[in-house]
């Protein structure tokens, strides 16, 4: 039982200003004592706060410890190491002291090990293990109140004033700065992220994350690392092998979902973005009229330069969706020959352009492994494309016809890969191959008979083409990813 002794008769001679105070939840160390840490915890935080010149700092208002919440820093602290764990979260917070400590339940008895650390000189200042009845808890709090006063004061005396509430005093020990960077390299091992101290920057060695590990993890009886941190067993492991700190593996993760994606283009392609015209009449020689006039137009197979630009839309962490549009370089030939008939003619020469051929499309893009640097990129798509016609070049004659320009729609299979060049930028090469499904192809014009010593018929264009697309991506807005969005990674 708990008496107030000694203890409460210390005096206050010094005025303070606020002194930060860091409050850990104390640790329980089995299950029946769960339920009396946390009553213990909130008689400690409540009494301390009445102090008019100490600032109380409790675990759901201290800062974050690297990549985790205080909360969750704590909760998931390693048997034993609790003190560790509590001077870490005072030092992320500021605070000059902290409290921290265990509670072990026998029934309806309970031991607690307690512990008022000196964050600023990296020491424990007392330590001592007390024994609380039924109905003790307010009593601690006072009486833990009036020491921390003590410590504060560098008052003498402390081991007795510790007799005195009827516990015993054990070693204080100064912290070891680097046995506590080693314990929070084994927790960074357990919860799957660095940790680091808010005063003193802290490299933590990074170690290998095997399947070995994760099946061990997976036959513990308490919480798992990856549920701690909300993620599936095959994001933890490749998490734990990334390297990189929990805020920048979620943003990783979130991929593209809901992302608006930027991407300008330009390639070259190899496909029917050609065309040729051909034009033939023929006179009598002795009246000169025009007896037969045949034409054709056709696509044929060249290669261009592209150019354009895709605007799409994140579905998921790895499937998107885009629309775009653009211009690929072709040539347009073309040739206009008059013949005598019973002449032998020879064919003019072709006249040769540079054509553009405009184009807009469509395309589902399938991106695995978002938090990879470099990843590998499938689609899928459909393209319409127009080129010019004869007017955009030459005036014809004018019975000779004018085709209006050709047009094709393609449907395509798109592989590539993409890698990262910053959080917000990617650089990406794409190897779209296409077929040739519809489209005005070819065009004949006819007229008369018996004039014309040769015409020629026109055949479709080769219905397989492929380019090569370079680019850069660029991301906009975007949501992070929960664990269900990467249930698909599992399999891969």
């Amino acid at each position: 039982m708990i008496s107030l002794l000694s203890l409460l008769t210390l005096s206050v001679t010094a005025a303070h200003a606020e002194t930060p105070v860091f409050v850990a939840d104390l640790q329980p160390s089995n299950a029946d004592s769960v339920g009396m840490a946390a009553l213990v915890t909130t008689y400690l935080t409540d009494r301390l706060a009445q102090e008019a010149d100490l600032r109380v700092i409790d675990v759901d208002s201290a800062p974050r410890v690297g990549e985790m919440s205080a909360a969750k820093y704590l909760a998931s602290c390693p048997p034993g190491q609790s003190i560790g764990c509590a001077f870490l979260v005072g030092d992320a917070a500021q605070a000059e002291y902290a409290i921290a400590g265990t509670l072990e339940s026998y029934g309806q008895a309970h031991k607690i090990d307690l512990v008022i650390l000196d964050v600023g000189e990296a020491r424990e200042a007392v330590s001592f293990t007390i024994d609380l009845g039924l109905g003790d808890e307010q009593q601690l709090a006072e009486d833990v109140a009036a020491l921390l006063r003590s410590v504060i004061d560098g008052e003498t005396g402390l081991e007795e004033d510790i007799r005195d509430l009827g516990g015993t005093a054990t070693d204080t020990v100064e912290i070891d700065k680097d046995a506590v960077a080693a314990q929070l390299e084994r927790l960074a091992e357990d919860l799957g992220g660095a940790v680091a101290s808010g005063r003193e920057d802290r490299t933590l060695e990074e170690t290998e994350y095997t399947m070995d590990d994760l099946a061990s993890d997976m036959n513990t009886d308490g919480s798992k690392p990856w549920e701690q941190l909300g993620m599936t067993p095959g994001e933890y492991l490749r998490f734990k092998n990334s390297g990189l700190p929990l805020s920048s593996w979620k943003k990783l993760s979130a991929g593209r979902r809901f992302q608006l994606l930027l991407r300008p283009t330009v390639g070259v392609s190899r496909g029917a973005w050609s065309t040729v015209y051909d034009g033939r009449y023929a006179l009598d020689p002795s009246t000169l009229e025009i007896v037969e006039t045949y034409a054709y137009q056709a696509r044929v197979g060249g290669t261009g330069v592209e150019a354009g630009g895709w605007v799409g839309f994140g579905l998921t962490p790895t499937v998107e969706v885009s629309l775009g549009g653009g211009m690929t370089t072709g040539r347009f030939s073309a040739a206009i020959t008059q013949e005598i008939v019973g002449t032998p003619n020879l064919a003019d020469e072709a006249e040769s352009f540079g054509a553009i051929n405009a184009w807009g499309g469509a395309r589902a893009y399938w991106v695995p492994r978002p938090t990879s640097k470099v990843r590998p990129t499938a689609g899928a798509g459909v393209m319409l494309a127009r080129g010019p016609g004869l007017d955009s070049y030459l005036v014809p004659p004018a019975h000779m016809p004018i085709f209006s320009g050709p047009w094709q729609l393609m449907a395509e299979a798109i592989g590539g890969v993409e890698a990262s060049i910053s959080e917000s930028v990617d650089f990406y090469a794409l190897v779209p191959v296409s077929v040739l499904v519809a489209g005005q192809l070819t065009e004949t014009y006819s007229v008369g008979v018996g004039g014309l010593a040769d015409k020629v018929t026109p055949t479709d264009p080769a219905p397989l083409g492929a380019g090569l697309e370079l680019g850069v991506t660029i991301r906009l807005l975007g949501k992070a990813a929960s664990s269900a969005d990467l249930e698909e990674e599992e399999d891969l």
